[in-house]
C-alpha cells in the first residue's frame, strides 16, 4: 500500500475515533444519573461504521495523480460553492477522466455578496495547475475520491 493511502488510513481513523469518543462521553457521563441514556451512546458507533466503509474504499481504489484544470463557481444565487475539475488518467486503460471536487462553500446567498463570491473564486483559482492525489474505482474510473486538503500547491 502506498504512503498516501497509509496517511489516509491514519487520518480517517484519528478523526472518526475522536468523534466517536466525543459522542460516547456525554451519554456515559449522564447515564450515571439516568441509566436509560446509555442508549444514546450507540450513536458513537456511527463514525466507526463510516470509518470502516471509507477504509474499504481507500483500500480497494487505485491511486493516481490528477491535475486541476478549472475552478468554477456553482449555484451563485442559491448555495454558492467552488468546485475544481480534476483531470486524471486511469492506469489500465490510459483514458482521461474528470473528477469534480468541492473546494469551498460560501453559505447561503444574501443580497450584495457577489464581491465576496468573486474574491472566493479568485482565491481558489490559485489551484489551477496544481496536482492532487485521486483514488478511483478500477472498473469504473468515473467513481473517484478526492481530498481537497491534499492539493499539492505550486510554490
Amino acid at each position: 500500500m502506498s504512503e498516501y493511502k497509509n496517511r489516509l488510513f491514519v487520518r480517517t481513523a484519528r478523526r472518526c475515533l475522536t468523534l466517536s469518543a466525543a459522542l460516547a462521553l456525554l451519554p456515559l457521563l449522564l447515564s450515571i444519573f439516568w441509566p436509560w441514556l446509555k442508549v444514546l451512546g450507540l450513536l458513537a458507533l456511527l463514525p466507526v461504521f463510516y470509518m470502516a466503509v471509507r477504509m474499504y474504499h481507500i483500500a480497494g481504489f487505485a491511486e493516481t495523480l490528477g491535475t486541476i484544470r478549472n475552478v468554477r463557481l456553482l449555484d451563485p444565487t442559491g448555495d454558492p460553492y467552488t468546485v475544481a475539475d480534476i483531470v486524471f488518467n486511469s492506469g489500465q486503460s490510459g483514458h482521461t477522466h474528470t473528477a469534480v471536487c468541492t473546494l469551498r462553500h460560501y453559505g447561503d446567498y444574501t443580497e450584495g455578496c457577489e464581491p465576496e463570491l468573486e474574491k472566493m473564486l479568485d482565491e481558489d483559482r490559485q489551484y489551477i495547475g496544481c496536482q492532487v492525489p485521486v483514488l478511483y474505482q478500477k472498473n469504473n474510473p468515473g467513481t473517484s475520491i478526492v481530498y481537497p486538503e491534499d492539493i499539492q500547491k505550486n510554490n
